[in-house]
């Protein structure tokens, strides 16, 4: 989700009802910076990312996520492109 009051940050949600543990590794195609952002279930500011402005492309792996043990499996793989403001 992008809001072109806040340009260049990008929100990633995960609309699970009870637990949610993702990880989005995300590519800004007009800058060439790329990160990871964590979607915790309870964090108070999961997915929170300056991805910078430009168009945005992302896909995610269930488990892995920092502070959590296990192996990071991709279950049901997604992705998405979009314009950040």
């Amino acid at each position: 989700m992008t809001n072109a009051d806040e340009p260049g940050l990008t929100r990633f949600r995960c609309v699970a009802d009870s637990y949610c543990e993702l990880v989005v590794h995300w590519h800004n195609l007009s800058t060439g910076e790329s990160g990871a952002a964590d979607l915790l279930y309870g964090s108070s500011t999961p997915g929170v990312t300056r991805t910078g402005s430009g168009t945005v492309v992302a896909a995610f792996t269930a488990g892995g996520a920092r502070g959590y043990p296990g192996t990071p499996t991709t279950l049901l793989p997604g992705g998405g492109v979009w314009a950040v403001p």
